[in-house]
């Protein structure tokens, strides 16, 4: 393949894919980094590439690092990026085009990752969640004495979300539509007691409030602290409202359910002892339950607002 041709293949999958998952609108930059392409004229094309949030205050940035691929499901948004390759060239066959989490690092050496960059120019790197072996974190969960019922449904995980306004990262409905943990500690989404489980939604709110009453806590961020207590509850509730919504795990860890992607640090949170437990859900799996990460832990924790602010 000539670099003519590689640099026009680039362009047209970048292309493609900015069109078919409304990349623009999103914040979102698609950079493809690698192509291996099998057949002359292109029959398949493997090609490896990096997602760019949009530098803050440009006109295409959304402001706000909720912005997902997985709108799309991978397989449809390749097929459809394949056609539109197809056209482009004038191709009578159909072209297939996939997306490797890998990227080539050698030869015939690759690491299993895939690059994005948030708008302040830092770099994460992680494989899909959709390569995650769940059934194989469950089976070694169980050995450690973890209890599971059959995972959710998808009607299940819609009844929960509408019940109690929150949006499961992708990863965790993964794990959770696998297998459910149940026991003491872990939260019931099947709601056989949703004011139990309220209770634990509500507990990072509760317990910020009370140190903010009984040990003055405030944080320069949040601005002057109000003269009056009950005012300053009141700000406070209303920050913390603002704040990305976290969904319990176990106990008192967390994750925040924005953005709506997978691999969202998870959070111990005891009232303002709030501390990163994991780097993302299979690392926070791993620490609290001393097994083996299914990945490996990122260079770079995602950012976080407010949660990551203590």
């Amino acid at each position: 393949m000539s670099k003519r041709s590689e640099h026009e293949l680039r362009r047209l999958i970048e292309e493609a894919v900015s069109l078919e998952c409304s990349l623009a609108e999103r914040g979102l930059w698609f950079c493809v980094d690698a192509l291996e392409v099998r057949g002359h004229p292109p029959e398949h094309i493997l090609a490896w590439a990096t997602v760019h949030f949009l530098p803050a205050g440009s006109p295409f940035c959304c402001g706000e690092v909720e912005c997902s691929l997985e709108a799309i499901p991978p397989w449809e948004w390749e097929q459809r990026i394949g056609e539109r390759l197809r056209v482009a060239m004038g191709l009578r066959q159909s072209v297939s085009v996939d997306f490797g989490y890998s990227f080539p690092v050698g030869h015939g050496h690759c690491e299993s990752r895939i690059g994005v960059n948030y708008h302040d120019g830092v770099e994460f790197l992680y494989t899909s969640h959709h390569d995650i072996d769940w059934l194989g974190v469950v089976d070694v969960l169980r050995e450690k004495g973890v209890e599971f019922s059959p995972g959710l449904t998808v009607a299940e995980i819609q009844e929960a979300e509408a019940r109690f306004q929150l949006r499961f990262p992708p990863d965790l409905k993964s794990f959770l539509q696998t297998a459910l943990p149940r026991g003491p500690g872990f939260p019931d989404w099947r709601l056989a007691n949703p004011g139990a489980l309220q209770e634990q939604l509500n507990w990072p709110a509760e317990g910020i409030c009370y140190d903010v009453e009984h040990s003055g806590f405030w944080l320069d961020s949040w601005g002057a602290r109000p003269l009056s207590l009950s005012a300053a509850i009141e700000w406070v509730r209303e920050i913390v409202s603002a704040a990305p919504p976290l969904v319990p795990l176990f106990g008192h860890r967390y994750i925040p359910s924005r953005p709506k992607l997978a691999f969202n640090p998870v959070f111990s949170v005891y009232q303002t002892d709030i501390i990163t437990y994991g780097s993302h859900l299979p690392d926070y799996l791993a620490n609290e339950f001393e097994i083996e990460s299914p990945i490996t832990r990122p260079k770079n924790i995602r950012p976080i607002k407010f949660w990551g602010e203590f």
